[in-house]
């Protein structure tokens, strides 16, 4: 029927009890607890009343279907089979909206029934699990996260979200008589609505508008304002219960999310910013050499990166179509730093040549000229000049670098003048051979002092450093003249 209690139309048509009937999500479908089958089982139809199916097959008796906002259905189960509500030991248990994946929620000796699911995933219940007489709490959709709601010494049942999460609505019976209640939800500011000693109040549900509450008055159904007053009568004839009021339709909304600019490896953190036509707030993923945190984005090397733009929808709004976005991340170039290297004399002890890049990677070297290189350390072959060049080839992430050759020059090493006095001759031009110099102009002399072959004078002081090469002239003694 309509808000206003106009257009009543049958949807059903069967012997049995057909009760409970709980719009899903999207307004399209309707479950409800069923008779015809000669147990309680849980069916659903079309909002017409059309493609009636059987969802469980079950022994025990199954009530009170109630949607989760992805379109699954809570239920409880138990043995009784009395016309009342939550009697003997029952249990929350969640499906599939095509009745697979049966799963239980709650397993205790007590009655847990008459769920009722938040938009954002929370089951408010109604428990005898710590009190003989019924309180209210909540559950995760896995069925953890337990928490009580109630504690009073009063009978508290059958609770309904508003549609926001934000409210439940419930009725409490401290004297033998329903009332209608509502608190927030975690079960703080307990406020009465109805008050009403003649009629008994029964099954509640609130407008999508959250501005109105329908219920059950005695075997009537009414509709007051959120806050409570301002009640009518909507159904005068037969006996009517459990009203539950159809969702709006969800509004498309659409995400704008502009394509991003090519980027380079090791370019500085960057913002993403995408909008929804519903003003909700966007998420974000990414995929390739990227990173996205909340909507900062971070390049972990070079190729490509996807960030996906997407919004889950809420009560309201559908989820919006995923918007992805794609660019390219070039490798970054790099650059070596090799400082120039001191000139060398032939002879020098082996040295390490030294240099690095911007990009961290490693240097190689190579050598030519009158050297050579084995890893970084440098050997001198010979007098003239060597070329040390660094390379880095670069890898999946940087180009490769420019190279950078230093050059150097290589001196023979100086004469060191040896003391040659009183060596033979042949010892003596050795000695300068070894010692970088040269024999120069060999004379012959009387000597009494020094034996006859040997070198008596040398013409260059021993000890000298002078230019490689340089010749000493040398005096050989006759020995004493007779």
């Amino acid at each position: 029927m309509n808000a206003d209690g106009s257009n009543q139309v049958n949807l059903t048509n069967s012997p049995a009890d057909d009760r409970w009937p709980a719009w899903s999500p999207d307004g399209q479908q309707i479950a409800f607890t069923s008779t015809r089958d000669g147990n309680e089982e849980i069916y659903k139809m079309n909002a017409d009343g059309t493609g009636q199916t059987r969802l469980t097959v079950d022994p025990a008796s199954d009530r009170l279907p109630t949607w989760t906002s992805d379109g699954r259905i809570v239920f409880d189960r138990g043995a009784d089979v009395s016309p009342f509500v939550c009697t003997g030991s029952r249990d929350l248990y969640i499906m599939n909206a095509d009745g697979t994946g049966v799963s239980n929620l709650t397993n205790n000796a007590a009655e847990d029934c008459a769920a009722n699911v938040s938009a954002n995933g929370r089951i408010a219940f109604m428990s005898s699990r710590d009190d003989p007489n019924f309180e209210i709490y909540t559950i995760n959709l896995d069925g953890g996260g337990l928490a009580r709601l109630t504690i009073t010494p009063c009978l508290d049942q059958a609770p309904n979200w508003a549609p926001s999460g934000t409210r439940i609505a419930f009725l409490r019976d401290c004297s033998g008589q329903n009332d209608i209640w509502v608190m927030r939800a975690d079960g703080t500011d307990q406020t009465r609505l109805t008050d009403t000693p003649t009629r008994e109040e029964s099954w509640m549900t609130w407008s999508p508008q959250e501005d109105k509450i329908a219920f059950t008055g005695g075997n009537q159904i009414y509709v007051m304002n959120a806050a409570g007053g301002s009640e009518a009568q909507l159904t005068s004839a037969g006996s009517n219960t459990r009203p539950d009021w159809q969702p709006l339709p969800k509004t498309n909304q659409a995400i704008t999310f502009d394509p991003l600019a090519a980027k380079t490896y090791g370019d500085p953190d960057f913002s993403v910013s995408a909008s929804a036509s519903s003003g909700l707030p966007v998420s974000f993923t990414a995929a390739g050499s990227c990173t996205v945190s909340g909507i900062t984005a971070h390049i972990t090397g070079a190729g490509s990166c996807t960030i996906t733009a997407s919004q889950a929808g809420d009560a309201n709004y559908s989820a919006a179509a995923s918007v992805s976005q794609s660019f390219v991340i070039a490798k970054a170039n790099q650059t070596i730093t090799f400082g120039a290297l001191a000139s060398k004399t032939y002879g020098a002890a082996d040295f390490d040549a030294s240099a690095s890049t911007s990009s961290g990677l490693p240097v190689t070297f190579a050598a030519s000229g009158s050297c050579r290189v084995s890893g970084v350390t440098v050997h001198i072959t010979g007098v003239g000049v060597c070329k040390v060049t660094a390379s880095q080839g670069g890898d999946s992430n940087y180009n490769p670098a420019p190279v950078v050759s230093q050059s150097f020059t290589i001196s023979p090493q100086p004469c060191r003048v040896p003391k040659v006095v009183g060596k033979k001759l042949a010892a003596a031009k050795l000695a300068l051979k070894q010692r970088h110099c040269g024999a120069g102009k060999v004379s012959y002399a009387y000597s009494k002092k020094t034996q006859k072959g040997k070198v008596s004078a040398q013409s260059r002081r021993s000890g000298q450093v002078l230019r490689a090469g340089t010749k000493v002239n040398l005096v050989v003694s006759r020995g004493p003249r007779r």
